[in-house]
């Protein structure tokens, strides 16, 4: 798998986490809808060398964060993006 592809699936990996959150939240506990991944899978992406990107604020990423997560805050995103 080519780097910026592994990046690429970091990424949604967290943001589908980090919905599937929210979605879990405000439905009474229920996920509703696919795309979330556990920890086995995510420790699996990370020792095939993918990289985290925690997409909140520094504030929230700063209140716990997934270990070894990298922190750009989405407004960032797309500029930090094309110099990986």
């Amino acid at each position: 798998m080519s780097k910026t592809r592994v990046t690429i699936v970091a990424v949604v990996a967290v943001l589908a986490a980090i919905l599937g959150g929210v979605l879990v939240a405000s439905s009474g506990g229920q996920a509703s809808g696919g795309g979330d991944i556990g920890n086995a899978q995510l420790s699996k992406l990370q020792n095939e060398g993918a990289r985290i990107i925690d997409v909140r604020t520094v504030g929230e990423f700063e209140a716990g964060h997934i270990p070894g997560a990298e922190n750009v805050p989405i407004d960032q995103l797309t500029s930090v993006a094309t110099t990986w």
